[in-house]
Parts: C-alpha cells; sequence; structure tokens
C-alpha cells in the first residue's frame, strides 16, 4: 500500500514537471524571417541561474524567467531592466490579459477559447486561442511565436518569428506541420535601390541640428528619436 501510494506520487510528480516552461532540457526552434524573406533559425535553451532584485530567475534569450504559483511565468527582459507577466495559464475563456510587448507597448489579450493539443509523443496540453493578434500558447511549450514572443506579431512589421519544433528531455514533441525540418533557412531576394543621401547639419552636434532628407519632397514628416 505504501509502494501504490509512492508510485502515484512520483507520476504526479513527473507530469508536473513535464508542463513546465522553465526546464533545462527544453528547447525551442524559432523561424525568424527579416527583411521581406531572409530567415534563419534561432535555438532557445534555459541556462544558468540568475537573481535579480529577491527574485530567482533562469536565463533564456535576451533575459531570464521566473515561475510563481506553477501557472505565471514572468519575463525579465536584460535590455529594458524590466519585468513583466509573460504568461498565465490559470486563465479561462473570456478573460482578459494584459501583456507588454517587446517593443514596449501594451496589448490587451482575451482568451476566445481553450481546447486541447496531443503532443507528438501523446500528451495532451491545454491549447489557449486568444481572439487578437493571432496568438496561441501550450501550455508547458508557451506561445506559438517562441517562448520570448509573446504578442511578437502585434508588435513588429518587418520581422516574423515562429515556433517551428520543441524538445523536451530530448523527445521531439511539437513540430510546426508547415514545415519539413526543425531548422529553416532562405535568402530573400534583395533588389539594389540609388537612394539620395540624408543630411545633418552640423554635424557633429550637441543640442541642435538641421536634418534633410531629400525624398521629402518637401512634405511635413514626423521624426521620433529614442535614447536608449
Amino acid at each position: 500500500m505504501i509502494k501504490f501510494i509512492l508510485g502515484l506520487f512520483c507520476i504526479a510528480t513527473i507530469s508536473a514537471k513535464s508542463q513546465t516552461i522553465i526546464d533545462t532540457t527544453n528547447i525551442w526552434n524559432v523561424i525568424e524571417c527579416v527583411d521581406g524573406g531572409n530567415c534563419f533559425t534561432n535555438t532557445f535553451q534555459f541556462g544558468g541561474d540568475t537573481t535579480i532584485g529577491i527574485n530567482q530567475y533562469k536565463k533564456i534569450g535576451y533575459g531570464a524567467m521566473r515561475e510563481d504559483t506553477g501557472k505565471k511565468f514572468f519575463y525579465y527582459d536584460l535590455q529594458t531592466q524590466s519585468e513583466r507577466l509573460m504568461y498565465d495559464f490559470s486563465l479561462n475563456e473570456n478573460d482578459t490579459f494584459l501583456s507588454i510587448m517587446p517593443c514596449g507597448d501594451t496589448f490587451i489579450l482575451v482568451v476566445d477559447s481553450i481546447d486541447s493539443v496531443t503532443l507528438l509523443n501523446g500528451e495532451k496540453r491545454k491549447h489557449y486561442f486568444f481572439g487578437s493578434g493571432g496568438e496561441e500558447w501550450i501550455e508547458g511549450i508557451g506561445s506559438t511565436y517562441g517562448p520570448t514572443n509573446v504578442t511578437f506579431e502585434a508588435c513588429l512589421y518587418d520581422t516574423y518569428e515562429i515556433l517551428l519544433c520543441f524538445t523536451n528531455e530530448a523527445i521531439l514533441k511539437y513540430h510546426n506541420a508547415n514545415y519539413d525540418s526543425c531548422y529553416f533557412e532562405a535568402v530573400g531576394i534583395v533588389v539594389e535601390e540609388k537612394r539620395r543621401p540624408v543630411f545633418v547639419s552640423p554635424n557633429p552636434f550637441q543640442n541642435l541640428a538641421k536634418l534633410c532628407i531629400p525624398e521629402a519632397g518637401g512634405k511635413i514628416a514626423e521624426l521620433k528619436i529614442y535614447n536608449t
């Protein structure tokens, strides 16, 4: 009787572990396409531990992630030095999720429906569909744009990223049916254009300068400069 109870406990523990995003055996292959067709594959995997403030994180990509209560995952962006809630797998249908996009804007996601998906190894996972931005989450895997790319598609217009494959403990569990391989690379055709130069006067400058853009044709345009 005691052995039976211990066996149930072990099975439950393994099941919970297999559905967490933060696992050093998890590997995501993500296709990134830029400039109208130049594509390559990025690989994401959790690295070492890091402490930021009072919280412990696992490094991934350009930041680090931590888990809270087993359902919420927070991402700390090392570039902006700010934390945002990346995933909340306790959401129900019609719930609202406030997402801070990679570009810094706020985007509201509403859970349109929750279904289940069967992974390649037979596991069933919750599959979250959101009514805007084309966002989809798979429990234990994350966004179908990539593990750190929640609302990425709604943020950038000349770049897109799509999850190709996901493996856990060296077992392939997800493979995007639109691609034959877990590694994809393509080079688009670049058309060379002659462009007239942009002039800044004086150059260098300190407080004030004149910017001349000949291609604007004398039209009034708005220019925003961000000091990062």
